[in-house]
């Protein structure tokens, strides 16, 4: 009987050619076991976050299977704070909170925002109060001249008033009221001046 025999650089391990490991489960039948990556993270309440599919943090997305209550889970990892929702196994969204730098940025830019906002708030207040002021000015006038019209009508009321029995003037009833008109006497007393 022949037999072959091999040298060890046969068995040698070659850069993309299988190992004798691998040579030997195949000859058996069994696969050699693929490696799995999964990603374990404590979040700030101390549970731990399983995700089975992923091996590193920028791989976390939506729909990403985690094993983890359902509800949001903070955690911080290279110096960044990340916010993972939860819903029945998968991640529902995931937030990254910003850095200090861009909240201070973030601020500043509201800062002159605001800043615009009181100035223009500031400047319509002032340009209120100048037409209350003159506003005002206005309706005090008017109710002054209104008070002043009605004791004027109220005075003529009574200048123009005539006596209960139908001569002119309460008060001098039977004198006799005489107006000169181009040279002419006219006796107002004989002038019936009621509308009936």
């Amino acid at each position: 009987m022949k037999k072959t025999i091999r040298s060890g650089g046969f068995f040698a391990k070659a850069e993309g050619a299988p190992t004798w490991r691998d040579r030997l489960a195949k000859m058996r039948g069994k696969a050699k076991p693929k490696p799995t990556a999964k990603l374990e993270i404590d979040d700030a309440t101390g549970e731990t976050m399983v995700f089975p599919e992923i091996g590193d943090i920028s791989e976390i997305a939506k729909d990403i299977a985690v094993t983890a209550t359902d509800g949001d889970h903070v955690f911080t990892a290279d110096g960044k704070t990340y916010t993972v929702s939860v819903l029945e196994g998968k991640v529902t969204a995931v937030a990254e909170a910003p850095t200090e730098d861009e909240v201070i940025e973030e601020v500043s830019a509201l800062n002159e925002e605001t800043a615009e906002f009181i100035e223009a708030v500031a400047q319509e207040l002032e340009v209120n109060e100048t037409f209350r002021t003159t506003a005002r000015g206005d309706i005090d006038t008017i109710i002054r001249e209104l008070k002043e019209a009605r004791e004027e009508i109220k005075t003529l009321k009574a200048t123009m008033s005539h006596g209960g029995d139908g001569t002119q003037g309460g008060d001098d009833a039977g004198a006799t009221r005489e107006l000169k008109v181009g040279g002419k006497k006219i006796d107002l007393s004989k002038i019936n001046l009621n509308s009936k």
